[in-house]
């Protein structure tokens, strides 16, 4: 029996789960326009206590680690990192776009579909993996600026599920018979429960020191730089 806290602010999302080995225990999901990761030191206190159990009870920490958003992932990984060392337990890495095609793959098998995630990345730009039903990787996660030719040769062999929040921009330019556009799905802890336990059962853990959020891309700040006098 392993307890794991999994933790997930990619996105706008402040997201705590606690499974207990595959099995989903108690999740939180708190949106708001603003940043909701400031909350997740209190979520992750009330979840445990929901669950029944102590942060003492806990066998691992697993942490979303992007693409995603920067401040987000800074935070996420950081209060990981702080409950690894201060609990003296495993770190698990979870990819952002994984969990969002977990979601997918009992409707994707059922369609025969690649799934492919979509976050916001601003403008026409969005971070993107495509992957099979299985969850093994079709085309490799990149930063993709959309237009209307995009996936086209996919579409043309495959019906492809689309999600995420950077997958709006997509529907709005493509119009192709095999395109299906699954709405309101954003990342979440809930659906890092296969992936943690994976990695919990195979010993796929993180060096605490070493690890660090997935960017994809630098930061690019919207502020503008005064010229120094």
């Amino acid at each position: 029996m392993a307890y794991i806290l999994n933790i997930d602010t990619s996105s706008k999302n402040c997201s705590v789960a606690i499974q207990n080995d595959d099995a989903l225990i108690a999740s939180y999901d708190i949106h708001i326009e603003k940043s909701a990761s400031s909350l997740i030191n209190l979520y992750c206190d009330r979840i445990v206590k929901d669950a029944g159990i102590t942060l003492n009870d806990l066998n691992a920490i697993a942490v979303g680690i992007g693409p995603g958003s920067y401040t987000g992932l800074r935070i996420a990984v950081s209060t990981a990192k702080g409950f690894a060392v201060g609990l003296d337990i495993p770190l698990i890495s979870v990819d952002t776009l994984e969990t969002l095609a977990y979601s997918q793959i009992n409707f994707a098998e059922h369609q025969r579909a690649l799934i492919c995630p979509m976050l916001d990345a601003r403008r026409m730009e969005v971070y993107t993996c495509l992957f099979r039903h299985d969850l093994t990787i079709q085309k490799a996660t990149e930063a993709l600026i959309l237009d209307e030719n995009c996936y086209k040769e996919d579409l043309d062999q495959n019906k492809i599920i689309f999600l995420g929040d950077g997958s709006t921009k997509l529907q709005n330019i493509i119009k192709h018979s095999n395109a299906i556009f699954v709405p309101n799905i954003i990342p979440s802890a809930r659906f890092m429960i296969h992936r943690s336990w994976l990695n919990f059962s195979n010993s796929r853990f993180e060096d605490v020191a070493y690890l660090e959020p997935y960017y994809l891309k630098e930061f690019m700040s919207s502020q503008k730089t005064l010229p120094l006098n």
